[in-house]
């Protein structure tokens, strides 16, 4: 019973958020400025939802970002607002445990 009770904890209040899960998900690079800062932007598709922490880890020439989500409470929100600072190491921006691409070195934000 105990591990239930810790799943169904998990997955009400403990959720890593995937690309399929959030709205409107702008990164954008400014301008002349190094190392590389994005400012990574978007919302939970879900009302239901609220962002609790944003954390990143590295994965060989990438960032992972990992946004952890859980039902909505008063006074939180599902905004996501995170910037970053891109080291010259890091070649790759991806999202979630999917490792979804968001953001590549060079490459125009118009191109795929």
């Amino acid at each position: 019973m105990l591990c239930g009770g810790y799943w169904l904890y998990k997955s009400a209040f403990d959720v890593i958020l995937e690309r399929k899960d959030v709205i409107f998900l702008k990164v954008k690079e400014e301008p002349g400025v190094l190392p590389i800062k994005l400012q990574i932007d978007s919302a939970t598709s879900s009302s239901a939802m609220s962002v609790y922490k944003i954390i990143t880890k590295t994965e060989g020439s990438a960032i992972v970002v990992l946004v952890h989500a859980g039902l909505a409470k008063s006074g939180t929100s599902g905004t996501i607002h995170f910037d970053l600072s891109v080291p010259d190491s890091v070649n790759e921006v991806r999202f979630g445990h999917s490792s979804t691409l968001i953001w590549k070195r060079g490459v125009s934000p118009a191109q795929p």
